[in-house]
C-alpha cells in the first residue's frame, strides 16, 4: 500500500473520476517537488473501505490494486 493521506499532500487539484466514480487528483507530497496522480484515502474510507489501511504512523494508506485508479508520477 502507498501512503495516500490528504494530510501528507499539498497543491491538490481534482482531475476527474475513475470509471467506478473514485475522485482522481494531482498532488505533491509535502516533502517533494514531484507531482503525482492518485486517490485520497479520506475519499475511499467512505466508498471503498477495504482499500484503505492505517499505517503505523497513524496516516492512511491505499491499496491501489483494489481500486481502478493508477498511482503515477505526472508533470506539474
Amino acid at each position: 500500500s502507498l501512503l495516500s493521506d490528504v494530510r501528507l499532500k499539498k497543491n491538490i487539484t481534482p482531475l476527474g473520476k475513475s470509471p467506478s466514480g473514485i475522485n482522481i487528483y494531482k498532488f505533491q507530497y509535502l516533502d517533494s517537488d514531484q507531482f503525482y496522480q492518485g486517490a485520497m484515502a479520506q475519499d475511499l474510507i467512505k466508498t471503498h473501505p477495504e482499500s484503505v489501511a492505517t499505517a503505523p504512523n497513524g496516516f492512511f494508506s491505499v491499496f491501489y490494486d483494489l481500486i481502478d485508479v493508477d498511482f503515477k508520477k505526472v508533470d506539474g
